[in-house]
């Protein structure tokens, strides 16, 4: 029997590092950096072309599908660095769709690209749009101050 209770204690083991592990992702993400409903039903393929080291991201093959209706379908789709894009089109044809899947990393875009997703309006107030971006920043400081001294704190 000691067999037995030995694994199960390995078993628990790796289950809370997996747990701990989790965790420790969760903090480093941050608020509001969970995925959108409409991933979870949404199928999104893609091919990365450009070198993975490269600022301007090149994609191939881009295909996007929602509920068995193709949105998107082989699409090249080219990013570079320092511009600024819009999307136009009618409701319902993936604009949303492709820009949740672009902000979740669904496409192969690779890690040192930053990106912002905004994906619902901000409450009218009487704060400037750059003051709230400082606000939201400072914010986030602080918050990644915290996870730091956290993360440290746990592997002493």
């Amino acid at each position: 029997m000691a067999p037995k209770a030995k694994k199960k204690a390995v078993a628990k083991k790796i289950t809370s590092k997996k747990a701990e592990e989790a965790r420790k992702s969760e903090l480093v993400q941050g608020e509001g950096s969970g995925r959108l409903a409409v991933l979870e039903s949404l199928h999104v393929t893609g091919v990365l072309t450009s070198r993975m080291q490269s600022r301007d991201v090149r994609m191939e093959q881009v295909s996007i599908g929602l509920h068995g209706k193709e949105l998107v379908q082989d699409a090249v789709m080219q990013i570079n660095h320092g511009r600024r894009y819009g999307l136009i089109g009618a409701n319902g044809s993936g604009k949303t769709s492709l820009l949740a899947s672009i902000a979740a990393r669904e496409l192969p875009i690779p890690e040192h690209v930053d990106m912002w997703f905004v994906h619902q309006e901000a409450e009218p107030t009487k704060i400037t749009a750059l003051q709230s971006v400082i606000d939201v920043a400072a914010k986030e400081f602080e918050r990644l101050e915290k996870v730091t001294q956290e993360l440290m704190e746990s592997d002493m």
